[in-house]
Formats: structure tokens, C-alpha cells, sequence
């Protein structure tokens, strides 16, 4: 009989989770009639019932109007162990228990995430008076701050998520004997995350352990006839990683999802017109998804789980019918037409509202279920996160999702998730801003219509990361900042009391004043640490903050944070580090302030913080290019090249077009004799910039390839002349007029065993061309510096001269080439001795033992000359 009695409460809990009435048909349950009704109410989203039910019974019972507000967890707690062991069936008791847990979790996310809003205050399940009521909510916000994170102060009814939590975390050992007691509570702390503005290490901690513990329950995930229960439970978790920076994690999790869900999703090429006016068929990008024929199909499955709602056996016979008559229409096939989020038309004058597709095998014609749609959803935001938000691609690519799933509508969160990326995406195009707008308000009014019912709204709700209301509300806001109307944004953001944006938008109108007063108007009602902070903000003044900090119990890491900032801009970086670490040891989870703080430390040369700074930067996310290259100059203004070559190879991983950390890279690959990625660099910066210069990097790797040194991987760098010549050849197309690398060139042309005639030319070429630049500068002949430099080039090329024509077996060339050897040591000699002489037969000192080298070569020159000439 317990054996039984504890699969039949297992299939009760795969139920709820799957958001269908349970089949009941147990004689032992018959006898539970309060397991009973509070199972009717709560699998037919009736959720007040339930817990008008079951709280006064059970849970709130020992709480009396003189019980002290900040003892109500605790007496929860007592009252939960006291019931659960009280005679009686124990895992009815604790069934009942994760009933009002779940139940009072529904309720909150119904009235703040997906509405519509119910009625009663929970704190009317308390016996206290009225006037309390307002002391009990400023302690139920209180009891939710996290890691001095303050849960947002307009939630409605957050009683509702403290008992979810209270029950689910704190009653979680009373609770053992349920299975998806864990995975309940990993959704009541995701939710409570939101609440906040920061993340927090407290939750990330909770939520990386109740992945990890839901995921090795067996009995929970492992039936085949769950499968789609338990790709939803992958996708919850694979948001919360990508928003904890669980990278690795949520790479895995959601290709377990795409591979157990056997959906195939790719991009791809489809003929279609976008215009109205459009003649011609062009390839649009669009969404292609497919199911593979292993995995079967799970439409039917899933139709069946949410249609095939069972009687609770209740004693009467209305209840019967009902279910009869649902199982009837179940079996005719019919699906009652379901209500989901209005889609806003184009109606423009030149596009169509939707591409249209001329292939009658339309990629947008789909079958999939509610869950799958959820899948490709959880896919599109993969892509998004793993993909640099800034690339346009990203967003053509995310669009093409977005029509798909707006094509066959299934799920109401799907579809409002798709429709407010969709206005993200479209705000910026001059045609399509319209729609945004009213597309963005429809979302927030939809919230408050009372159809579709709480229980539709909340199908998966959990695994579409779909924002609470005042987020929505706040882009709404944001929208209006981007086309300029304050006034309405200003509305928005007191609203949602916003005050980050609200005080923004009072510094565009020049209004501070007026700033302050509407938030000294909060402080009057109440302080808190986050007022404070604001009204530092607004008059940029670190007492407020200090206050802040002290009201807090020293538990604000935000004004911390904040004063830091303010630091940081007036130039006080040894102070604004302190309090950057005081933020810090709160919350580690603050990506700004890690960087900021690595800046500041860059700024007063304490190059070990530093490192440790953006080192945290970068673990929490790994694509912030910024971060690793300020990384590797942290690495290399301590002496440490090696780590800052190899942290400049993830920076650009992050951004592959930014020519700056190319150019670090190019640098510290010299510094380090990694000359392979040297070359690969320089290759790089001329597709960026399609010139570049920098022959100090091209002279060292010229060095190292004609003295064959090791490079890092101790191989000969000579093995790399052929890719250097090949790189000179690039450089030199663009860049003309460079001396410095010319010479390098030529040196690398002559640094070749066995030196041909013609390498030998080409040598002797390169270094004309080097000399020319020198000598083409204006007035060089008036700088000792610049004379001195010409006079060593010009004895080199010379020497070059000489020794192409004992070789050059064409009489003609010789001459020609001496000739030329000569000319040009003539007209060197000649500008030295106009601007550098001291008398008639001598020079500057500097310069005189060069200018007799040059006067040896030139008499050299006409001497092999004139043996030229008499030989022809």
C-alpha cells in the first residue's frame, strides 16, 4: 500500500509540473478529502482557493495578531514539521505542503509575470490588523534582500514568494518524500533572482546545486514517457546558467535539449518577396525545423497530456461530465481555439507585413508542439548569447526564429517572448518603429485582460525566460527615450519607480531639482539604502552614499559601487578601489564593477590587482574582449608576455575585426618569438585597415628569420621566409613610401642561402627604394641625426652596388648600375657638404668619418666605372 501510495503521489507531482489535471483513482486518496480539494483547485489553477484552504489550516495556523512580524518564517517552519508528522498519512501531508508551495509560487508569478492579476492580498491570511498590513510588506521586501541586493519594491504581493520559499527551501527536509520538491524550488529561486537588480552569489550558488541535483534525479527525469518534462527542465536550467555565466554548462545543457527533443533547426536560403512591390523572387534567410523520424512525433504526446484532463473524484457528477466532455473533444481531434498575444500588423505602404514565400513547400508550414516552439525559442536566445550582440547578422538571424514561431502560434509565453524581441529588433528601422511602439504597448496592457486564464498563461512560463511586466514596461520607456518623447518615458519609469532611468531623463531636461524632490518625497515615507543612493546619483555626493552604506548595516554593495564610480570620474582611484572591493566582497557578480576596478588599479600601476580585476571579468564573461586586452597589458606591464599573448588569443576570439587587439597581438608576438601568429596578425591588420605600418615588429622577424633563432615553440624562425617575403610582397603593394621597411625587405631578400643574381637585384631594388624615401624628406641635409642616418644607408647601398655588378655578367647592366651608384653618392656628398660643412675640405664632426667612407666608395665607384667602360 506505501509503495503504491507514493507512485500514485509521484504521478500527482508529474502533473503539476506538466500543468494537466491528474488522473485520480486511488481508494486511499478517496479517504484524504483535503489532499483532495486542494489537489482540484490547485490542478485547475485556482490557486486562492487552494491556499484560502490550506494556509489557515496548517501553515499559518500558530500565527497570532500579537506574533512579532519578524518570527513569521520561523513559526512557518514549526507549523509545516509540526503537521507533516501529526498522524495521518505522511506523504498526503507532505503532498499537501508542495501543493501550497506551488500554488503560492503560481500565484506570484501570475500577478507580476504573466497576469492576469488576482484579487486578494495574501497578507489577508495573516490575523492582523489593517493598519499593519504596510509594516508587514516593508518586512516580507526586507527578508528577500539578497547579498544587500533589495528585491524590487512594486512586486505584487511578495508574501506569495516568501511561503514559496519558506516551504520549498527552509520545510525542504519536511518535504523528502517529494520528488520534484527541488525542481520547484530551483523555479521559486530563478524567480527571485529577477526580483533583484544585481545577481546574486547566494542564489547562483543555490541554483548551480538544484541543477545539478534535479538533473541526477532518476526518478524524475529518466521516463520515457516524460521526455518533453524533461527537455523543459533542461531549458529552465540553461537560462539560469547563461545568466549565471555557467557557460560550459549551458552549452551542454542545450545540446542535451536539441538532441533528446530530436528537432533538427538550421538556417537556411528560401525565394521570396519582402516588398510589395517586389517583381522578383529574392533569398530571404528564414528558419527551417524539422523533426528526425527516430525521434518520433510528439505532437500527439503532448496533445494528449494537456488535453486528456482527468476527473477529481469528488462525489458528484459534474465533475464527470466535465471530464467526459473533454475527453470527448480530445478524442474528435478538436483543440479549443486558444487565446494568445495579439500580433501588431506592419500596415505599410511598401512591406509586407510577413515574406512571401513562393516554394509551395512553405518552411514556415511546421508541425511542432508547445514544448518544441519553447525549444527553438531557448536555441534563438543560445545564439544570441553566444554570438557578439553588435553583429547585424546576429539579428537577421534572430528575426528569421522570431517568424517562425510567430507563424503557428502554441504557447502564450512563446509568444510573447518572440513578440518583445521582435519590437527590440525593430525599433531602430524607420518603417517598422511604429509597430515596436504599439507592439510594446499591447504587451503591457495584455497583462491585465482576464483572458487567457492564469493556469494557460503559466504553461511555460519557466522555460521562456519571458520578462516580469515592469521589465517590459521599462523598454517601453527606453523606447521612448530612443525617439525623444521624455515626457512619456519620465511617466514610464516613475511608474515602475525606475529611478536610474527617471533621474537620466531629469539630467537631459536639465531638471535635477526636480529629481530630488520626487525621491526626498520616497525618503519621507521610508528610507532605504537604494533611496540613498539615488539621491547620491542626482547630486553626485558621497555622504548619500556613505548613508546608504551605514543604513545597510555595511550590507549595500551597491553603494559601494555607486561611490566608486564617482570616485573613479574625479580622479580619486586609490579611493574608488577600496570601495570597488567592499562592493565586490558583497557581490562578486558585477561584471562593470570587476572592469572598473582593473582600470583603476591599471591607473595607480598595481598590475597584479589589476590582473586579478579583469582575470573575474572575464571568468564571468568570457566575450568581453575590452577585459582581455586590458588583461594582457596588465600581464605585460608586469613582465608576464607569455600570459598576455595568450590572453590577447581569446580577446580576439571575442571581437575578430578589432584592430587594436591585432595590433597588441602583432607586438607581443614579437616580444615573445611567437612569429607564425606574428605573421597571421600583420595578414589580419591589412584586411582591417588595409595599411599598417610598424617596422619594428618587420625588423625583428627579419632578425630572426636571417639569424635562424628559436622561436617559442623552439623551431627555426628561417622555416618562415617564404610566409615573410609573402607578407612583404602585401605590405609593400599598400605601403610605398616606408624606408624602414623596404630595408627590411631587402635584408630579408638577401639573407637567403644561396643567393641567386636575380634575389640579388631584387635586393639591391628594395634598398634603392629604402633610400629614396630617406632622401625624398625635405631639407634632411640641415639634421646632423638625419645626414647620419642617409650617410650608413647610403655606404650599405653602395656596397650593394659594387658587389651586383662583379657579379652581373651584362657589361651594360654593370655600367648602367655603377652609374647609378654613382650618381647617387655624388648627390648625397654634394647636399652634406652645402648645410653640414665647417671650411672648405672638412665636415661636422659627427658626420666626417662616414663622409670619407662615402668619398672612398665614390672613387671606388668611378674606378670600376671606367674598367667597365674600357672593357665594352
Amino acid at each position: 500500500m506505501i509503495m503504491d501510495r507514493q507512485g500514485f503521489v509521484q504521478d500527482i507531482e508529474f502533473a503539476l509540473l506538466k500543468g494537466v489535471t491528474p488522473m485520480i483513482d486511488s481508494s486511499d486518496f478517496e479517504r484524504e478529502a483535503n489532499a483532495r480539494e486542494l489537489l482540484k483547485y490547485a490542478s485547475e489553477g485556482q490557486f486562492e482557493q487552494a491556499l484560502s484552504s490550506i494556509l489557515p489550516r496548517c501553515i499559518l495556523s500558530d500565527i497570532k495578531n500579537t506574533t512579532p512580524v519578524d518570527q513569521i518564517v520561523d513559526i512557518i517552519q514549526t507549523c509545516v514539521k509540526s503537521y507533516v508528522s501529526s498522524g495521518g498519512s505522511e506523504s498526503w501531508r507532505q503532498l499537501e505542503i508542495l501543493l501550497a508551495a506551488i500554488c503560492s509560487l503560481q500565484l506570484f508569478v501570475q500577478n507580476n509575470w504573466t497576469g492576469p492579476p488576482t484579487n486578494k492580498d495574501p497578507v489577508q491570511f495573516l490575523p492582523y490588523e489593517e493598519s499593519e498590513f504596510e509594516k508587514i510588506k516593508y518586512h516580507v521586501l526586507d527578508s528577500l534582500q539578497v547579498d544587500g541586493e533589495s528585491a524590487y519594491p512594486l512586486a505584487r504581493f511578495p508574501l506569495y514568494l516568501l511561503i514559496a520559499k519558506t516551504l520549498l527551501q527552509d520545510c525542504r527536509e519536511s518535504m523528502s518524500g517529494c520528488i520534484s520538491n527541488d525542481w520547484w524550488l530551483f523555479r521559486c529561486l530563478v524567480t527571485h533572482q529577477k526580483l533583484l537588480q544585481e545577481r546574486s552569489p547566494t542564489l547562483k550558488t543555490a541554483v548551480v546545486d538544484l541543477i545539478d541535483s534535479v538533473s541526477k534525479n532518476d526518478t524524475l527525469l529518466e521516463n520515457n514517457e516524460n521526455r518533453l518534462l524533461k527537455m523543459q527542465f533542461y531549458m529552465e536550467a540553461h537560462a539560469a546558467s547563461m545568466f549565471y555565466f555557467e557557460n560550459t554548462k549551458a552549452k551542454q545543457l542545450i545540446e542535451v535539449v536539441q538532441k533528446g527533443s530530436g528537432l533538427q533547426i538550421e538556417l537556411t536560403g528560401a525565394l521570396g518577396k519582402r516588398s510589395r512591390y517586389q517583381k522578383e523572387d529574392q533569398a530571404e534567410l528564414i528558419l527551417k525545423v524539422s523533426r528526425q523520424s527516430e525521434a518520433g512525433d510528439s505532437r500527439d504526446s503532448e496533445r494528449a497530456e494537456e488535453t486528456m484532463s482527468k476527473e477529481i473524484e469528488t462525489g458528484g457528477n459534474g465533475d464527470r461530465e466535465k471530464a467526459k466532455e473533454t475527453a470527448s473533444a480530445a478524442e474528435s481531434g478538436k483543440e479549443p481555439e486558444k487565446i494568445m498575444p495579439k500580433d501588431i500588423s506592419l500596415n505599410d505602404d511598401t512591406f509586407l507585413n510577413h515574406i512571401e514565400f513562393t516554394d509551395e513547400n512553405n518552411p514556415l508550414n511546421y508541425s511542432v508542439s508547445a514544448v518544441e516552439q519553447a525549444i527553438v525559442l531557448s536555441v534563438c536566445l543560445d545564439m544570441r548569447y553566444n554570438n557578439p550582440a553588435h553583429e547585424r547578422l546576429t539579428d537577421v538571424a534572430t528575426l528569421a526564429f522570431i517568424h517562425t514561431l510567430l507563424h503557428l502560434p502554441q504557447d502564450w509565453c512563446v509568444q510573447t517572448v518572440a513578440l518583445n524581441m521582435r519590437s527590440q529588433l525593430e525599433k531602430d528601422s524607420r518603417r517598422r518603429v511604429e509597430r515596436s511602439m504599439m507592439q510594446l504597448e499591447e504587451l503591457v496592457k495584455q497583462f491585465d485582460r482576464p483572458e487567457p486564464d492564469g493556469r494557460t498563461r503559466l504553461s511555460l512560463v519557466y522555460c521562456t525566460n519571458l520578462p516580469p511586466k515592469w521589465k517590459i514596461q521599462e523598454d517601453l520607456g527606453d523606447f521612448f527615450v530612443s525617439l525623444g518623447c521624455i515626457s512619456s518615458a519620465m511617466e514610464t519609469f516613475e511608474k515602475v519607480e525606475n529611478w536610474d532611468k527617471l533621474i537620466v531623463c531629469y539630467v537631459q531636461l536639465e531638471k535635477k531639482d526636480k529629481a530630488e524632490k520626487v525621491i526626498r518625497e520616497r525618503l519621507a515615507v521610508k528610507e532605504t539604502p537604494d533611496l540613498w543612493c539615488y539621491l547620491g546619483d542626482v547630486l553626485q555626493d558621497e555622504q548619500y552614499y556613505n548613508k546608504a552604506w551605514e543604513l545597510s548595516n555595511h550590507r549595500s554593495g551597491r553603494s559601494q559601487k555607486l561611490l566608486g564610480f564617482l570616485y573613479l570620474r574625479t580622479g580619486k582611484y586609490k579611493e574608488c578601489i577600496e570601495c570597488f572591493e567592499k562592493s565586490l566582497s558583497i557581490n562578486y557578480l558585477q561584471i562593470p564593477v570587476w572592469y572598473s576596478c582593473g582600470c583603476a588599479c591599471l591607473l595607480v600601476q598595481d598590475f597584479k590587482k589589476a590582473a586579478n580585476a579583469f582575470r573575474n571579468c572575464v571568468t564571468l564573461e568570457s566575450d568581453n574582449f575590452e577585459a582581455w586586452n586590458n588583461l594582457s597589458l596588465a600581464y605585460i606591464r608586469s613582465g608576464q608576455k607569455e600570459r598576455a599573448f595568450r590572453t590577447l588569443q581569446e580577446a580576439v576570439k571575442c571581437d575578430y575585426n578589432n584592430w587594436r587587439i591585432w595590433e597588441n597581438i602583432l607586438i607581443t608576438a614579437a616580444d615573445v618569438g611567437e612569429f607564425t601568429h606574428l605573421i597571421r596578425a600583420y595578414h589580419r591588420l591589412l584586411d582591417i585597415r588595409d595599411k599598417h605600418e610598424d617596422p619594428l615588429v618587420l625588423e625583428i622577424l627579419v632578425k630572426a628569420i636571417n639569424q635562424d633563432l628559436s622561436d617559442a615553440q623552439d623551431k627555426p624562425a628561417s622555416k618562415l621566409r617564404s610566409k615573410a617575403l609573402e607578407l612583404f610582397g602585401r605590405i609593400t603593394s599598400k605601403v610605398t613610401n616606408s624606408a624602414s621597411i623596404w630595408h627590411s625587405y631587402s635584408e630579408l631578400v638577401k639573407g637567403q642561402e644561396n643567393l641567386s643574381l636575380e634575389d640579388e637585384e631584387k635586393a639591391l631594388q628594395h634598398l634603392q627604394k629604402s633610400h629614396r624615401c630617406l632622401t625624398l624628406v625635405a631639407n634632411w641635409e640641415k639634421e646632423v641625426s638625419k645626414c647620419e642616418k642617409i650617410c650608413k644607408r647610403s655606404i650599405q647601398l653602395a656596397e650593394a652596388y659594387t658587389s651586383y655588378c662583379e657579379k652581373c655578367g651584362n657589361t651594360a647592366t654593370a655600367i648602367q648600375t655603377a652609374s647609378a651608384c654613382k650618381l647617387m653618392l655624388r648627390g648625397v656628398l654634394s647636399k652634406i657638404k652645402q648645410k653640414q660643412s665647417t671650411s672648405a675640405e672638412s665636415v661636422v664632426p659627427e658626420l666626417q668619418e662616414d663622409y670619407n667612407k662615402l668619398e672612398e666608395h665614390l672613387q671606388e665607384t668611378e674606378q670600376l666605372l671606367t674598367r667597365l667602360k674600357s672593357a665594352s
